[in-house]
């Protein structure tokens, strides 16, 4: 763990969340958003805000008073949604875009991030780690499909770069959050230099 990249402890807030610590994970998250970063790394406050929405809910109320005030905070007004997808990668100097195609057929990316039906996509992290962050409040009927836009580093790095997709279905609506996890290795070796890769790596249907 590298405790000067914010990634690093929000990596680890959710592994406690898959343990069912929860308010160890939310001590976690509440650090990373009252913390001082790099400002390579502004914004990820705003997706650990998304992150406490989720774990608050599973928490014992009577462990409530023993979380941050920051997180009292964030749930006064919780955000949840329809369908969130998070990207996130394991190597520095690593830039890597998050494409969403929406049923209209209008793409949120990072030119165009936030789309007529509501689709708003975050800040890009170009210089390694993620997170990049999707969010649809209200989805529309049809086929969401989402793809990964790899730029090559300056580098190589030993065994490539793995980017990791969560796709949330109905995010912080405890009864019916379903996620889905899709990882994709990509090389990072000179001999196989590429400078731009699209990848297609999911399909999200609502129906």
């Amino acid at each position: 763990m590298r405790p000067e990249e914010p990634q690093s402890l929000r990596d680890l807030a959710l592994a406690l969340k898959r343990s069912k610590r929860y308010l160890e994970s939310l001590k976690l998250l509440a650090a990373i958003i009252e913390g001082e970063w790099d400002v390579r790394f502004s914004q990820i406050e705003v997706i650990c805000m998304m992150d406490i929405v989720s774990i608050a809910q599973r928490i014992d109320p009577l462990l409530l008073d023993q979380v941050p005030e920051i997180v009292h905070t964030v749930l006064v007004n919780p955000i949840t949604v329809d369908l969130r997808i998070v990207l996130t990668w394991d190597s520095d100097g690593v830039d890597m875009g998050l494409i969403v195609k929406e049923p209209s057929g209008e793409i949120c990316n990072c030119f165009n991030n936030v789309t007529s039906s509501g689709g708003m996509l975050s800040r890009e992290f170009t210089q390694g780690y993620g997170p990049v962050e999707y969010l649809a409040k209200k989805i529309v009927t049809g086929e969401y499909k989402v793809s990964l836009c790899f730029l090559s580093p300056r580098q190589s790095f030993s065994g490539g770069v793995t980017a990791k997709l969560c796709v949330y279905a109905y995010y912080g609506h405890i009864n019916a959050e379903k996620e889905t996890i899709i990882t994709v290795r990509f090389p990072c070796n000179p001999k196989d230099h590429v400078e731009r890769l699209n990848v297609n790596v999911a399909s999200v249907v609502f129906n």
